[in-house]
């Protein structure tokens, strides 16, 4: 209920453009978020628990660009990190921790 929770108040801040869910659990967000009004378009879940985490920084690679804002949330069981390094790798990393362009959030 909580994943739920914090879908549907992401999408009631009207400030996202995109919302992916990385593993099974993420599911719930995405339904969340759809509830309260996000486009299910741009809603994508990727709930592979193996090699989820590589398929979504593809996914967000198509479209991400320096200057956008990336908030990658997750817990560490999920890799996520590796969206982070993709991104660190692509814009250069900046001595914030951030990539170049694109805040990163651990």
């Amino acid at each position: 209920e909580l994943h739920r929770q914090v879908g549907f108040q992401a999408a009631q801040s009207g400030k996202l453009d995109w919302i992916l869910g990385v593993g099974a659990a993420a599911k719930a967000i995405i339904e969340g978020a759809v509830a309260a009004g996000h486009p299910a378009a741009q809603a994508k879940l990727f709930p592979s628990e193996e090699g989820a985490a590589e398929e979504a920084a593809d996914f967000l690679a198509g479209f991400v660009r320096a200057g956008d804002l990336l908030l990658v949330k997750g817990s560490r069981g999920m890799h996520l990190e590796k969206i982070a390094q993709m991104f660190e790798m692509r814009f250069g990393a900046a001595n914030s921790g951030s990539a170049e362009g694109v805040p990163v959030t651990r």
